[in-house]
């Protein structure tokens, strides 16, 4: 369980980090900035950072491109997504919106 309970501590710092931050699609996104970081926190992969965004078109083209966000996720990370219920602390997580929606990660397992 000590893991976990890293796991957790490390996500906490990470988004107290983020809290203060404003969205700018060029430098403080969900998907590029937010996940990707967390993921190379976590991993060490680059697999979400290297994507340019740098507008709502920008974002739009490229979600599109791949057949929404969940999948460009998907594809990005090379693994299946699971069930929302079975997300662990940590687990990056699809949230719904307006548009294609935006990239979250767990902070909790309920």
């Amino acid at each position: 369980m000590a893991v976990f309970r890293n796991r957790a501590a490390l996500l906490e710092d990470y988004l107290d980090l983020w809290r203060a931050m404003h969205f700018r699609w060029a430098s403080a996104n969900c998907a590029c900035h937010f996940a990707a970081g967390w993921v190379r926190l976590i991993e060490g992969r680059l697999d979400l950072a290297d994507i340019e965004i740098g507008s709502a078109m920008d974002a739009a083209r490229v979600v599109a491109s791949h057949g929404g966000l969940s999948e460009a996720t998907t594809q990005r990370l090379g693994r299946a997504s699971i069930d929302p219920k079975q997300a662990k602390v940590g687990d990056l997580v699809l949230l719904p919106g307006p548009h294609f929606g935006a990239l979250g990660i767990c902070n909790a397992s309920t």
